[in-house]
C-alpha cells in the first residue's frame, strides 16, 4: 500500500516542473532552526540514525539530531517507552511511517460520553508552516475557519449495522475537499436518535484516514478502541519553506533543496522535490534531496529511460535496435500496459485504454528504440581505426538517424551473411540452400551466395513434393502445342527413344502399309506412330499429302497429326494416341464385345463421323475430299468418341471447284461407282462410301462378304436388293432389332439408300446426311427422356460392358418389343420433342427444388433460435429473434433509443423488459413496463430511470415516508447508486423495502445566512452534511427502499430565506450545487448529475447453467457469454471488443462488407496507401473500425476517441498497423502517445526523452493486430455474403492476442501478395525482381519461381549480374594449364584426327539422312506445312514487317476505329490479344475470320488477319444506306446460315468448345463474294469438354447481352444463341439493337420484336425489303425460330448446331421452290421424306406435290419438323 502511494504521489507531482541543476555544495549551510540548507550526501549523512521503534527507513530530508534533516523536517524518538516511538518535533504527533516528503500520523480520538453533556470538541493543528492534511483524507470533523461537511451516525435499537461503508449506520464519513493545516470537530450527541443499550458502547471513536479505506466493522462499535489495523493512518506531507516556490528557491541557489536530476514542483506556500527517472522499484534507494540521489546505484540488466521499466524482448546489433515488448507486468508488477493520451497541460488526464476493450484490435508493444555505436559518419569512424567497430571482414558501415536527426553510426553484415559485425569473423555466410523457398531446383551455397539449376525443359519444380515434374499445361498460350495445330517434323531420335527402338511389345497394330507403334515422348505424351512397311514413290507422296492435309483440319472427331520423321528409310507420322481401336474391328473382328454396340451408340458414331466429313466438305479452309472412307477409318478414342483418320489418299480443291479428275484410289466395297467410271472425285464420292458404313451398322456385315452360297458379295448391292425386296428386316443386325424401332430402322434404311444412289447428283450432300442423322438421334434421346453428354459415364458403359444387350433408354423405360412399329406414332414433331425435354427437366428441377427445401429446413430445425418465435407470460419473446423480425419494431421514444431486449409492441421485447410509450406529451416519454417509472436511458448494461421526491415542508409536520419499489422483475437498483438529500435539517434514515433493515442514515443542515452559505460551499463538490448529505453506496440486489424523513428545526438556524421544500433523488452521480436548494429541482441536464441505474437480468430461468439447457428459451445468441446475477437470473454480452446485442441472432458478429458501396474512394493520403478495408470516406471502408481519417492531407489518422493514432504503414496481407507516434506536430491539444502501466490503480509513465541519459532515440512503433470479425475461418467462410477473403489466391487465418482469439483475417497465397479483400487483388510475386533471391537465370510462375544457377566453374556477379568465372576456377586453370602445357599439342593433335573421324562417319550419317528426307518429300512437306496460306500455323511479326506492310499505320489504311483499337489493312490493335490469338490458333472454319498472326515489338501488341473488305453486316444494315439493295432476302438467309455454321462448329465440333461471349452484327464481316466471316474472339472462353458453363465476369455488349448471363455470370453457349437472336432480329427488321422508338426513347429492339410478336403485329415491324421479297410463311418461320433463340432462360433456347440446321433447311426449302440449284428438287425430296422418293422402306407413296405441312400425317418429315418446332411453349 505504501509502496503504491509511493507511485500515485510520484505521478501527481512529475508534470509541473522541470530539472534543475545544482551546483555540488562545498560545505553545509545551515537554517535557525538547526535544519540543513544544501543539499547533503550520503556520505555526510552516514552518522545519523535511521530507525526508530518499529518505524525504518528514515531518510533525508527528514532526520534526528543535528546536521541530519532539512530546515523544518526535524523528529524526535521517544526511548522512553518499550518500544521506541517516532514522533514530530512538537512530540505529540506520533509517525508510523515515514516518505520522501510525507509522513503517516496517528489522528485518533476516543471519547466517552458523559451524561448531561451533549457537546464535545476535538482539534488538530500543524505544528508548524508548510505541514498541511492532504485532502486526500477523509474524517468528521471541522476546521479552525470554515465548516467543510457534517454527518450524522444512529444506531436502532439493538439492531446491529452490517458491515460496509461508513452510510451513518453507526458510522459516518466525511471526505475532504482540501488540503488543511488543522481542524476543530464538534460532536454532538442526540439522545433521541438512539435507543439506550447495554450492547452498544456509550463513546464515539474519530480518527482521521487516508482515502475512504475505511470499511465500517461492526464489532469496532463494542471494542473500547478503533481497531488501527482496518485504518490506514492520516497522511501529512510536508513542504521545503524556506524559499516561497521552486523559481526563487532556485535563484537562492546556495539554499536550492533539489539535487541533480531531480524536478521542483510548489506545493502549499513552498515547494517539493522529485527525481525525474523515478522508479517505484528503486525508490527506497533514491531521493531527489541527495546529491546523486536520483541516479540508481549498481549494475542493472533492466532498461529504465523514464519513469517505467521495460522488459527487452530483442536486441538486434545487425539492425542496430531494441525491442521492449511490455513493461515486466510478470514480474513485480501485476497490471496492465494501456495506451493513452498525453496531455501537455495535464500528463495523463486523458485515459482512454485499454484499447482491447472497446476494438476487435490488439496491441502489441513494440517498441523499437534505434541506437547507435558513435556519433560520427562512417568516414570519420574509419580513420579511427583503433575505434572503428565494424570488426568482421564481411561487415560495413551504416549511418544511423531518427527522422532528420543524425545520431552516429552502426554496423551490419554484408548481404549473405549474418552475425555480430562488431566482433573478427561475426559474419557468417547464410546457407540459403537451407531456407525454404529460396531455390526451386538442385541448390549449391557459396560464401555470401548460392546458385539453383533450374528444372529441365518442360518441367517445373512442385514446392510441395521440392522436385521437378512435367508442367501443367498453360490454357490459352499460343505456345501450348495441345492447344494449336501446328505440326512438327521429329528427329529419328526422338521416335527411337519414345518406342524404345521400335521394340515389338510397343506394336499397337499391323496393316498392308505398315505397322502401328505406342509411342512415350519426353513430355510423357502418348502417341501412335505409324511406320510404313516398303517405300513406294506413291506411298511417300500419299504420306506427304496426308501431312499437308490434316495441317489445315481442326475438328474434335477428326484425328490429331502431331508431326512426322523423315530421317529413315521409310516416312513416320506420329498421331494421337486412340486406345479402342477402330469401328471395323468393334463391328467385325472382336466377337467378344459384339454387344458392346448399341443402338444408340451406333447413331451417335454415325453422327460425329458425319459431321467431320461435313466439315471437310464445306466449312474448313479448303474443301477437302477424304476419298477413303471406310469403317476402319474410324477410330474410337478413351472416351469412345468418334476420330476420322487416314488423310493419305485425300485431296484438297479450291472454292470454286465442285470435283476435280483424278486415278481412282480407294477401297472395294466402299469405292462410288460414278467416280470409279469417270475418274471425277466429288464429295459426293465421301457421301457414297459413308453410305456403306451405315449399312454396315445397320447388319454388322463386312463390304466384301460371303453369302450363303459362299460367293462374295458387294454389301452395298446386297442391301438395296433387299430394300426393294421388302425384306430388309432379315438382313438387319439381331442386336439391331431387339434395341431399335422399326422406325427408327426404317429411317436410316432411308438415309442409307439415298446415300448409295448411283448418281452422285442424287445423293444428298454430307451436310445434310449430318443434319438427318443429328435430328433421328435427338429425336430418340428425347423421346426416352435421354441425352446424354459425350464422353458421359452412361454412354460409355454402354461401349464398356458386354451385357448391354438393351441400350440406356430402353432400361430405363421399356423393351424393344414393346416399342411396336404399329404402337408408335407416325409422325413426328420437334414441338412433341422440346414438350418432353421441358418435362424432363422441369422434373429433375422440381426434384432439385425439393431436396433444397427439406435440406433448409432440417438446417433451420437444427438451429434453435431460427425454428420459430417463442413467446412467454405477456406477449414477451422467449427465442432469440433476428434484426430483420425486429424491423418493425419501434426504436425510439422521444430522446430515449431501444434497442431489444427492451421493446414496445407484441414480438419486439424479450418476456419481462417491456416498455412503454406516452406520446401524449410534447417531448414523448418511456416508462418501464405499465409502471409510472420513466427511463431516461438504455444501454446494454444498465437501464438509467428517474427516482426522486419533491418533499414540500409543511408546518408542523416533522416526519415523511417516502418509499419505491421495481416495477417489473429482474429490476434492482445498481449498487452503483446513493441517495441524495438537498435541504436543511432533515434527518433521512433508507431501509431496505424487503428486509426493513437500516441501509443507511444522513442529515443536512445549514448556515442561517445564505451569503455566508454560499461561501461556505464555494470549495466543496460532494454532499458532506451541509446543505446536503448523501447515503450509498447502494448494497447489491436491492429491489427497492423505504425512507423516513425527519425535519428538525433546532437543526436548522432560523434565517428569512430558508428553502421549504427538501430534494430527495437517487444518483449514480452527483456534483453538488448549492443554488439547487432554493430551486424547483436539481439540474438533470448537465454533467453534474448522471441518474439512478437499475441492473436487469433474464429471470424465466435462475441461471445460465439451467438457461443454456432449454435453448428454445436461452436468451444469449451467438458468440456471446452468460454471466449469473448477484440476484436470481442471468444476463448475456458480447466479447469486450465488439459493440454488438448479444440477445438477437449474430448480434455479437460484425458486419462486414466485402465490396465498398462506394465509387471512386480517395485510396491514399499524402504518401500512405490506404488499401481496402481501410478508408476515409463513407461508403468506402468495410465497417466503421476501419475508417481512417486524413489530417492535414498528408497525415493518416485513426481516431479512437480522445485516443489519435498516427498510422505509418498499413498491412492488409499480414493483418496490421503501425503507429509510429502521437500527433504531436498537427494535434491541437499538443497530445502525444504514451505507454503507461499501471500498478495498484496507478499509472506509471516513462519519460518523454532519453537522449540525455543514452545514445538513444526513441520510436513507438506499435504494432496493432486486427481481424474482420470474431468469426473462425470455417464459420465466416460459409457465410459468403460477407466474407472478406475475395480474392483468387487468398485464403483465410485466424487472427490471435496471444491465446485470445481475435477472429479472422485474410492473407495472400504463397508466392502471391497484394490485397486479399478486393477482387485480384493477391498478385504473383515476380521474385526474380527481388534483389538477391537468385543469383543465376530467373524464371517466375505464378506463386514461385525456378532458379538456374551458373554453370560449373563460374559463379554469380552481384555487380554484374551475369556468371563470370570464379576466382578458384581461374587460380586452377592456371596452374592446370602451367603443369600440362607441354604434354598440350599432342594431346590436342590426337583429340583433332579422333572429331575428324567422328566428324566423317556423323557426316555420312547426315547424308544418308538427308537423301532420305529428300527422297521422302521433306522439301515439299516443309513447303506445305509453313504455307500460310494453307496452314493454320500462327507466325510472330517483327515490328518492321508490320510497318513496311501498313507504310508505318498510315492513316490512309486504317479500315476502321472501335473500343479496343484501330484496324488497319492488315493490322488491328486490341487490349484482349494473347486470348485472341489463342482461341483463333483453335479453330479452322471457313467462316471465321483467319488470324495470319501477331507482332509484340511495338508498344501494344497488333494482330494480322486476312483482309475482309466489304466490311460488316452492320453496316450494311444500319450504316451504308446506298448498298440496301445488296442485302435480299436470299442474301440475308445465307448469311444467317453461315454465322450460324461457325457458332455452332465452336460450339460442338473444335478441338475444345468455344464461347464467342460477343456475337453481334459488327463481328460479322463480309468478305469479296460476300462469305460470312465471324470475327473478334477477344472475349470468348474455351472449356473443357466436360463443362457446360463458366463463371465470368459479365462482358459483351448491351442490346446482344443475354439476359441470363447477366444476372447468373454463367457463360453458356444458349448465351451465344441469343446474341444471335438479335442478329437475326436485325436481318427482319434493319433495325439496330438500342434504337430510337416513336416517342424517342431508346429501346431493345429484342423486346420490341417480342411484344410485337405477341401481339400480333409482326408484319408492321419487318423492313418492307423483307416483306416484298419473302412470303409470309418464310418469316413466320424464321420469326419463330428468333423466338425460341431469345427465350430469356438459356435453357429454354435451341443450341447452335439446331438453330444451324432449322436455317439450313429454311434456305433449302426456299432453293428447291426457286428452283436455283438444278437437281435440288429431287434431292430434297428424298431427304425430307423418303416416301417423296418411292423408297422402298416403306411401302405408302407420296408425291412432292403432297408434301405440304398441312398433307403430311403418316410420314415423319423434317420439314414439318421445323415447322411445329415453331410453336413451343413459352
Amino acid at each position: 500500500m505504501r509502496s503504491s502511494f509511493v507511485a500515485a504521489c510520484a505521478i501527481s507531482f512529475v508534470l509541473v516542473c522541470s530539472a534543475a541543476t545544482t551546483p555540488r555544495a562545498l560545505a553545509a549551510v545551515y537554517g535557525d532552526g538547526g535544519g540543513l540548507l544544501s543539499i547533503p550526501s550520503n556520505d555526510s549523512l552516514a552518522h545519523c540514525p535511521s530507525t526508530c521503534g518499529d518505524v525504518d527507513g528514515i531518510d533525508y530530508p527528514f532526520g534526528i539530531g543535528p546536521g541530519c534533516f532539512r530546515e523544518g523536517f526535524e523528529l524526535t524518538c521517544n526511548t522512553s517507552t518499550k518500544t521506541p516511538k517516532l514522533y514530530m518535533k512538537d512530540g505529540t504527533n506520533q509517525i508510523l511511517y515515514v516518505g520522501s516528503d510525507a509522513v503517516w500520523v496517528a489522528m485518533h480520538f476516543n471519547i466517552t460520553m458523559k451524561p448531561g453533556t451533549d457537546t464535545y470538541n476535538i482539534y488538530w493543528v500543524s505544528p508548524r508552516k508548510g505541514v498541511t492534511i492532504s485532502q486526500r483524507n477523509t474524517f468528521y470533523l471541522y476546521d479552525t475557519r470554515e465548516a467543510v461537511g457534517y454527518c450524522m451516525s444512529r444506531c436502532d435499537g439493538e439492531k446491529v449495522p452490517t458491515e460496509g461503508p461508513c452510510n451513518g449506520k453507526g458510522c459516518c464519513s466525511i471526505q475532504l475537499s482540501r488540503d488543511l493545516r488543522g481542524f476543530r470537530s464538534t460532536l454532538v450527541q442526540v439522545d433521541a436518535t438512539a435507543a439506550q443499550s447495554d450492547l452498544l458502547r456509550h463513546g464515539i471513536m474519530a480518527f482521521m484516514s487516508y482515502y475512504d479505506s475505511y470499511v465500517d466493522n461492526a464489532t469496532d462499535l463494542f471494542l473500547s478502541w478503533t481497531n488501527t489495523s482496518n485504518v490506514q493512518e492520516a497522511f501529512v506531507q510536508f513542504a521545503i519553506m524556506d524559499q516561497p516556490s521552486c523559481e526563487i528557491a532556485r535563484m537562492k541557489n546556495t539554499s536550492y533543496a533539489c539535487s541533480i536530476g531531480s524536478n521542483c514542483l510548489n506545493i502549499s506556500g513552498g515547494y517539493a522535490c522529485r527525481c525525474t527517472n523515478y522508479d517505484p522499484y528503486y525508490s527506497s534507494e533514491q531521493s531527489p534531496y541527495l546529491l546523486e540521489g536520483c541516479i540508481i546505484p549498481g549494475n542493472t540488466t533492466l532498461f529504465n529511460p523514464g519513469d517505467a521499466r521495460y522488459n527487452v524482448t530483442d536486441v538486434s546489433i545487425e539492425e542496430g535496435t531494441m525491442a521492449v515488448s511490455n513493461l515486466l507486468n510478470d514480474t513485480e508488477y501485476g497490471g496492465e500496459d494501456i495506451i493513452i493520451t498525453q496531455d501537455n497541460q495535464f500528463r495523463g488526464g486523458k485515459i482512454d485504454g485499454p484499447v482491447e476493450d472497446r476494438f476487435d484490435i490488439s496491441l502489441q508493444y513494440n517498441i523499437v528504440i534505434k541506437w547507435a555505436v558513435a556519433n560520427l559518419t562512417c568516414d570519420a569512424a574509419l580513420k579511427k581505426n583503433a575505434t572503428y567497430a565494424c570488426r568482421s571482414i564481411h561487415s560495413n558501415c551504416l549511418s544511423v538517424t531518427h527522422g532528420n536527426i543524425f545520431m552516429g553510426y552502426r554496423c551490419k553484415c554484408l548481404p549473405g551473411f549474418q552475425g555480430n559485425p562488431y566482433i573478427q569473423d561475426g559474419c557468417k555466410d547464410i546457407d540459403e540452400c537451407l531456407l525454404p523457398n529460396y531455390c526451386n531446383g538442385t541448390c549449391q551455397n557459396l560464401p555470401g551466395n548460392f546458385t539453383c539449376t533450374s528444372c529441365p525443359r518442360r518441367k517445373e519444380f512442385n514446392p510441395i513434393t521440392r522436385q521437378c515434374v512435367a508442367s501443367a499445361k498453360q490454357h490459352n498460350l499460343i505456345i501450348d502445342e495441345s492447344a494449336t495445330n501446328k505440326t512438327r517434323i521429329f528427329s529419328l531420335e526422338e521416335l527411337e527413344e519414345a518406342t524404345n527402338n521400335f521394340d515389338a511389345t510397343r506394336v499397337l497394330g499391323r496393316g498392308g502399309h505398315g505397322t502401328v507403334y505406342k509411342g512415350i515422348l519426353s513430355d510423357q505424351s502418348v502417341v501412335a506412330i505409324k511406320k510404313s512397311k516398303i517405300v513406294e514413290q506413291t506411298e511417300i507422296y500419299q504420306f506427304i499429302n496426308e501431312v499437308a492435309i490434316l495441317s489445315q483440319i481442326i475438328h474434335r472427331n477428326v484425328v490429331k497429326l502431331f508431326g512426322c520423321c523423315l530421317e529413315s528409310e521409310v516416312p513416320l507420322l506420329v498421331y494421337e494416341f486412340i486406345p479402342n481401336g477402330t469401328l471395323h474391328d468393334r463391328l467385325h473382328t472382336d466377337v467378344s464385345v459384339k454387344s458392346s454396340l448399341s443402338w444408340d451408340d451406333r447413331i451417335r458414331i454415325a453422327s460425329e463421323a458425319a459431321g467431320a466429313l461435313a466439315y471437310l466438305h464445306s466449312a474448313a479452309a479448303i474443301p477437302i475430299f477424304h476419298r477413303d472412307v471406310k469403317s476402319s477409318n474410324i477410330l474410337l478414342d478413351g472416351n469412345f468418341t468418334t476420330k476420322v483418320s487416314d488423310f493419305g489418299a485425300s485431296r484438297s480443291v479450291s472454292l470454286d471447284e465442285t470435283h476435280v479428275v483424278t486415278i481412282v484410289q480407294g477401297t472395294f466395297g466402299y469405292l462410288d461407282p460414278e467416280y470409279y467410271h469417270t475418274g471425277q472425285l466429288t464429295e459426293k464420292s465421301d457421301v457414297y462410301s459413308f453410305g456403306v458404313i451405315l449399312v454396315e451398322l445397320l447388319t454388322r456385315k463386312k463390304p466384301i462378304f460371303i453369302n450363303d452360297v459362299g460367293t462374295k458379295q458387294s454389301l452395298s448391292h446386297y442391301f438395296v436388293d433387299r430394300l426393294r425386296e421388302g425384306s430388309l428386316i432379315e438382313i438387319i443386325d439381331s442386336h439391331v432389332l431387339e434395341e431399335a424401332h422399326r422406325e427408327d430402322i426404317d429411317d436410316i434404311a432411308s438415309l442409307t439408300e439415298a446415300c448409295l444412289k448411283l448418281r452422285g447428283g442424287d445423293r444428298p450432300t454430307m451436310k445434310e446426311v449430318e443434319m438427318r442423322l443429328q435430328f433421328l438421334r435427338t429425336k430418340r434421346l428425347r423421346k426416352f427422356q435421354f441425352l446424354p453428354v459425350p464422353g458421359s459415364v452412361g454412354e460409355i458403359q454402354h461401349l464398356l460392358s458386354p451385357d448391354a444387350g438393351k441400350s440406356q433408354a430402353q432400361n430405363n423405360y421399356t423393351s424393344a418389343g414393346d416399342l411396336s412399329y404399329e404402337g408408335i406414332s407416325s409422325c413426328y414433331s420437334l414441338e412433341q420433342e422440346l414438350s418432353s425435354s421441358i418435362g424432363a427437366k422441369m422434373s429433375s428441377s422440381l426434384l432439385v427444388i425439393v431436396c433444397a427445401i427439406s435440406f433448409v429446413l432440417v438446417c433451420l430445425a437444427a438451429t434453435p433460435p431460427a425454428s420459430g418465435a417463442v413467446y412467454g407470460v405477456g406477449g414477451g419473446l422467449l427465442s432469440i429473434p433476428s434484426n430483420d423480425s425486429l424491423a418493425h419494431c419501434p426504436s425510439r421514444c422521444g430522446n430515449v433509443n431501444i434497442s431489444y431486449p427492451f421493446g414496445i409492441g407484441p414480438g419486439c421485447f424479450r418476456q419481462g423488459f417491456e416498455v412503454t410509450c406516452d406520446n401524449t406529451t410534447r417531448l414523448p416519454k418511456l416508462f418501464l413496463g405499465n409502471s409510472t417509472t420513466e427511463i431516461t436511458d438504455l444501454n446494454d448494461r444498465f437501464v438509467y430511470v428517474s427516482i426522486g421526491f419533491n418533499v414540500t415542508i409543511i408546518p408542523g409536520t416533522s416526519v415523511y415516508n417516502l418509499s419505491w419499489k421495481s416495477p417489473a422483475k429482474g429490476f434492482n437498483i445498481s449498487d452503483y447508486n446513493y441517495l441524495y438529500v438537498l435541504g436543511c435539517g432533515v434527518e433521512v434514515y433508507l431501509f431496505d423495502i424487503d428486509t426493513n433493515q437500516t441501509v443507511g442514515a444522513c442529515i443536512s443542515t445549514c448556515i442561517n445566512d445564505r451569503t455566508i452559505m454560499g461561501r461556505e460551499l464555494a470549495n466543496v463538490q460532494d454532499c458532506v452534511g451541509l446543505g446536503c448529505c448523501a447515503i450509498g453506496r447502494f448494497p447489491e440486489g436491492l429491489r427497492g427502499f423505504r425512507l423516513k424523513l425527519i425535519h428538525r428545526d433546532s437543526i436548522t438556524s432560523q434565517s428569512e430565506v430558508v428553502p421549504s421544500t427538501v430534494k430527495v433523488f437517487v444518483a449514480e452521480e452527483y456534483v453538488f450545487d448549492p443554488n439547487a436548494l432554493y430551486s424547483n429541482w436539481i439540474n438533470t441536464s448537465n454533467d453534474n448529475y448522471y441518474g439512478a441505474s437499475l441492473d436487469s437480468a433474464i429471470v424465466d430461468q435462475p441461471s445460465c447453467e439451467i438457461a443454456s439447457v432449454d435453448k428454445s428459451s436461452y436468451a444469449c445468441g451467438t458468440n456471446s457469454f452468460c454471466t449469473n446475477t448477484s440476484f436470481q437470473g442471468y444476463n448475456c454480452y458480447c466479447n469486450r471488443r465488439i459493440a454488438g446485442n448479444p440477445y438477437i441472432l449474430d448480434g455479437c458478429i460484425e458486419d462486414y462488407d466485402p465490396y465498398p458501396r462506394r465509387g471512386n474512394c480517395d485510396r491514399s493520403c499524402g504518401k500512405l496507401s490506404i488499401p481496402y478495408p481501410f478508408g476515409l470516406e463513407e461508403g468506402c471502408f468495410a465497417n466503421k473500425k476501419f475508417r481512417l481519417s486524413c489530417a492535414l492531407g498528408n497525415f493518416t489518422i485513426l481516431d479512437w476517441g480522445r485516443t489519435k493514432f498516427h498510422v505509418a504503414l498499413i498491412s492488409v496481407n499480414e493483418g496490421y498497423l503501425n503507429v509510429s507516434n502521437m500527433l504531436n506536430d498537427t494535434s491541437p491539444e499538443g497530445d502525444e502517445l504514451i505507454v503507461v502501466h499501471t500498478v495498484d490503480g496507478d499509472t506509471i509513465f516513462p519519460r518523454d526523452t532519453i537522449q540525455d541519459l543514452f545514445e538513444f532515440s526513441q520510436e513507438f512503433d506499435i504494432k496493432m493486430k486486427w481481424a474482420i470479425a470474431n468469426l473462425t475461418c470455417q464459420t465466416a467462410s460459409q457465410r459468403s455474403t460477407s466474407y472478406a477473403c475475395i480474392s483468387a489466391h487468398s485464403e483465410c487465418v485466424n487472427a490471435t492476442h496471444g491465446k485470445i482469439s481475435l477472429g479472422y483475417r485474410c492473407e495472400c497465397s504463397a508466392g502471391f501478395d497484394g490485397n486479399p479483400y478486393v477482387s485480384d487483388g493477391c498478385g504473383d510475386i515476380d521474385e526474380c525482381s527481388q534483389p538477391n533471391l537468385c543469383n543465376g537465370i530467373c524464371l517466375n510462375y505464378p506463386g514461385g519461381y525456378n532458379c538456374t544457377k551458373c554453370p560449373h566453374g563460374k559463379e554469380f556477379d552481384q555487380t554484374k549480374r551475369k556468371c563470370v568465372t570464379s576466382a578458384k576456377k581461374r587460380n586452377l586453370l592456371l596452374g592446370i594449364a602451367v603443369g600440362i602445357s607441354c604434354g598440350l599439342v599432342s594431346i590436342a593433335l590426337a583429340f583433332c584426327a579422333t572429331m575428324l573421324a567422328n566428324k566423317w562417319k556423323k557426316g555420312i550419317q547426315k547424308r544418308i539422312r538427308r537423301a532420305y528426307f529428300k527422297k521422302n518429300q521433306g522439301l515439299l512437306l516443309e513447303q506445305l506445312i509453313s504455307d500460310e496460306s494453307a496452314t493454320n500455323k500462327t507466325k510472330i511479326f517483327s515490328l518492321e514487317e508490320l510497318e513496311e506492310a501498313s507504310n508505318n499505320f498510315d492513316a490512309t489504311r486504317v479500315l476502321g476505329r472501335g473500343g479496343h483499337g484501330t484496324v488497319y489493312k492488315g493490322i488491328l490493335s486490341d487490349q484482349r490479344f494473347i486470348n485472341e490469338v489463342a482461341i483463333l490458333s483453335q479453330i479452322i472454319h471457313r467462316n471465321v475470320v483467319k488470324l495470319f498472326g501477331c507482332c509484340l515489338e511495338s508498344e501494344v501488341p497488333l494482330l494480322v488477319y486476312e483482309f475482309i473488305s466489304n466490311g460488316t453486316l452492320y453496316d450494311l444494315l444500319h450504316i451504308n444506306v446506298t448498298a440496301k439493295c445488296l442485302l435480299s432476302w436470299d442474301d440475308r438467309i445465307r448469311i444467317a446460315v453461315e454465322a450460324a455454321g461457325a457458332l455452332a462448329y465452336l460450339h460442338s465440333a473444335a478441338a475444345i468448345p468455344i464461347f464467342h461471349r460477343d456475337v453481334k452484327s459488327s463481328n460479322i464481316l463480309l468478305d469479296d463474294s460476300f462469305t460470312t466471316k465471324v470475327s473478334d474472339f477477344g472475349a470468348s472462353r474455351s472449356v473443357s469438354l466436360d463443362e457446360t458453363h463458366v463463371v465470368t465476369i459479365v462482358q459483351g455488349t448491351f442490346g446482344y447481352l443475354d439476359p441470363d448471363y447477366y444476372h447468373t455470370g454463367q457463360l453458356t453457349e444458349k448465351s451465344d444463341v441469343y446474341s444471335f437472336g438479335v442478329i437475326l432480329v436485325e436481318l427482319l427488321t434493319r433495325k439496330k439493337p438500342i434504337f430510337i422508338n416513336d416517342v424517342g426513347a431508346k429501346q431493345s429492339l429484342s423486346h420490341y420484336f417480342v411484344e410485337g410478336l405477341q401481339e400480333g403485329s409482326l408484319i408492321e415491324i419487318m423492313d418492307p425489303q423483307v416483306v416484298e421479297e419473302a412470303n409470309k410463311e418464310e418469316i413466320n418461320d424464321i420469326a419463330s425460330l428468333t423466338e425460341v433463340c431469345l427465350k430469356p432462360r438459356g435453357g429454354d433456347r435451341p443450341t447452335m448446331k439446331e438453330v444451324e440446321m432449322r436455317l439450313q433447311f429454311q434456305r433449302t426449302k426456299r432453293l428447291k421452290k426457286s428452283q436455283v440449284t438444278a437437281g435440288i428438287d429431287g434431292e430434297i425430296k428424298d431427304l425430307m421424306c423418303p416416301n417423296a422418293s418411292k423408297s422402298h422402306a416403306q411401302n405408302s407413296s407420296v408425291g412432292a406435290s403432297d408434301l405440304t405441312s398441312e398433307g403430311i400425317s403418316s410420314c415423319y418429315s423434317l420439314e414439318q419438323e421445323f415447322s411445329s418446332s415453331i410453336n413451343i411453349p413459352r
